[in-house]
């Protein structure tokens, strides 16, 4: 089945992350990034927090607590120069590549369920055992040239809370390709030697599949360039990481509240992308700020109310099947 139609509230209901603005032109010695202040998110679907990316490439956790990839024999910090991509296109999965003369780094960042809770599959889709998840960070490294080269791996984590690093050492010769594995919570754990033996492939192919599924049950959009459906589908990954209990949001940890009929535009959206189930959970939040005058908590101002009123009507025009 294909839907097609122009959405007011698509183009509206964007979310911060994803909606930017350059505000200036990029030197000609930089690389391309199409965002000038490049802020990714990773996270899971209507948990309260996300971990941040920064322009920067380092982690933010909790207690803006920062984790930060080292890399090469002088363990050069990732930075600005090295630009973010997302695996397809539009998974949260973020991908970073960066050299050191001929030793190729490849870093791959996302977030999963704690491997303690009890059922993965529900935890991946509501915070069912707690707020808390596992980030992970991935690094590939490949000798390519033709001679022995000596590289270097140092995830540093920085903060008040338990701050600690991770070094990697190899010698590797010409071809010759290893891994590094390091898995942090969001929130501090005590004892963490419960993750040490995950498997980070079962558990990024888990994260793949489960992200896949959620966008295969809404609306099937087909347009001619493919970065357009990209960011179609990136914006919708993002507002359900930036989700808090099913109560819409703008971005993470930025951003991260608006006027109620900004958060209606965006409801109408998941209700025009197809995803019913999670529309009709957010409305409730939206329900639940309503005062018994008709007016909302946010705000004292009587022309939001209208935009509750457009929401509701606009949660009428369904999208037409053709």
């Amino acid at each position: 089945m294909i839907r097609r139609f122009l959405s007011t509230g698509l183009i509206m209901g964007l979310p911060a992350c994803v909606v930017m603005t350059l505000t200036c032109s990029l030197q000609a010695d930089e690389p391309f990034d199409y965002f000038r202040n490049s802020w990714n998110v990773v996270g899971l679907k209507d948990y309260p927090h996300g971990t941040r990316i920064t322009p920067k490439s380092e982690l933010v956790i909790a207690d803006n607590a920062i984790v930060q990839i080292r890399y090469g024999r002088q363990l050069i910090p990732l930075g600005r120069r090295q630009s973010k991509r997302l695996l397809d296109g539009w998974l949260p999965v973020i991908l970073i590549t960066t050299e050191d003369e001929f030793v190729r780094y490849e870093s791959t960042l996302w977030a999963t369920p704690l491997p303690t809770v009890k059922d993965w599959q529900k935890a991946f889709d509501w915070p069912t055992e707690g707020e808390n998840f596992l980030n992970w960070i991935f690094v590939k490294v490949t000798n390519t040239g033709d001679k022995t080269a000596e590289a270097k791996v140092k995830i540093e984590k920085s903060g008040a809370s338990n701050p600690k690093s991770q070094d990697f050492f190899w010698s590797l010769s010409p071809g010759r390709s290893v891994e590094a594995v390091v898995r942090i919570p969001y929130s501090p754990i005590e004892d963490e030697s419960d993750f040490a033996r995950e498997d980070a492939k079962l558990w990024l192919g888990r994260t793949v599949r489960y992200w896949q599924g959620i966008m295969a049950r809404g609306t099937y959009m087909q347009v001619p360039c493919e970065k357009a459906t990209q960011a179609y589908l990136s914006s919708h990954v993002c507002q359900l990481i930036t989700s808090d209990h099913g109560e819409v949001h703008p971005g993470e940890g930025f951003y991260d509240e608006f006027y109620i009929r900004d958060g209606a535009y965006q409801l109408v959206e998941l209700e025009e992308a197809g995803l019913i189930d999670i529309a009709q959970k957010a409305i409730e939040s939206f329900l639940s700020k309503q005062r018994p005058d008709g007016r909302d908590e946010c705000t004292p101002y009587p022309t939001l109310v209208g935009g509750k009123l457009a929401l509701f009507g606009f949660a009428f025009a369904r999208p037409v099947d053709a």
